[in-house]
């Protein structure tokens, strides 16, 4: 997470840091579940939009997008849950996307998006994440 890190610090000028300020996502798959989603202090618009008018602008390099799947192993077949992403604005802000069956929005003010739920290993099934550069 550190070779992808945002911000070095947190904060900005007159703004309190919010939660998980370094990093573009949160969260991860383990043997009860998955849950990935936009991270907070990337993604509070009053950070963002402080640090991009101080020219702190991430570079395509510092962001990636996550595709999740989710292995269904009494069917054997593998099933699209959704994709975490950024898209760069006009204003050189980088605003969070998703999309997909399972992507849900976590908080409509800043955007972020959310795809998360429970994984039956006694069935055999698995969730995994590729991630790719954007």
């Amino acid at each position: 997470m550190e070779e992808v890190a945002i911000w070095e610090d947190d904060g900005a000028p007159g703004l309190n840091s919010p939660g998980n300020f370094h990093k573009p996502y949160s969260g991860g798959c383990d043997r009860a579940g998955y849950n990935f989603a936009h991270a907070e202090g990337f993604t509070w618009p009053e950070l963002r939009a402080a640090r991009t008018e101080m020219g702190d602008i991430p570079t395509r390099e510092q962001l990636y997008k996550i595709t999740l799947y989710r292995y269904l192993g009494q069917e054997d077949k593998t099933e699209l849950l959704g994709t975490l992403s950024y898209e760069q604005q006009a204003n050189q802000e980088w605003i969070p996307t998703g999309e997909g069956p399972e992507v849900h929005s976590l908080n409509d003010k800043n955007g972020r998006f959310i795809v998360n739920g429970p994984v039956f290993q006694d069935r055999g099934d698995h969730v995994f994440a590729i991630i790719e550069d954007i």
